[in-house]
């Protein structure tokens, strides 16, 4: 897996340019998704990028101490290959068995966290 966590993926894609990060208030009520979405109906896939939302409050105000991160697998192929770290052509041939390995890894964490709580 090339990512340990996801700052790490946040980073490459950073690298990338693949990444818009958006440092304003924005609500995850009225404003998040809609922005997101406008870029698939405007954008050729090529251009597309993910979404790191900082500040992100809601319709009454509230502010989270949280950020959101949008459109970091599937905005296009490039942006998944990314996710698997393989580039775009190799993502049928690399892709479902790196997708295996993460799920994989991913349940592992998972259930591990599940143990150390009940510990």
């Amino acid at each position: 897996m090339p990512y340990t966590d996801v700052r790490d993926y946040i980073e490459e894609l950073t690298r990338r340019n693949l990444l818009h990060v958006i440092e304003d208030e924005i609500s995850k009520d009225t404003e998040l998704v809609p922005l997101v979405r406008l870029q698939f109906r405007g954008l050729p896939e090529p251009e597309r990028k993910a979404f790191w939302f900082k500040n992100v409050t809601d319709a009454r105000g509230v502010n989270y101490d949280a950020s959101v991160l949008l459109g970091s697998l599937g905005s296009s192929r490039v942006i998944y290959g990314a996710a698997l770290g393989v580039g775009p052509d190799e993502i049928a041939r690399n892709g479902p068995v790196r997708m295996a390995i993460i799920c994989r890894r991913t349940l592992s964490a998972q259930r591990m966290h599940r143990l150390n709580r009940l510990s």
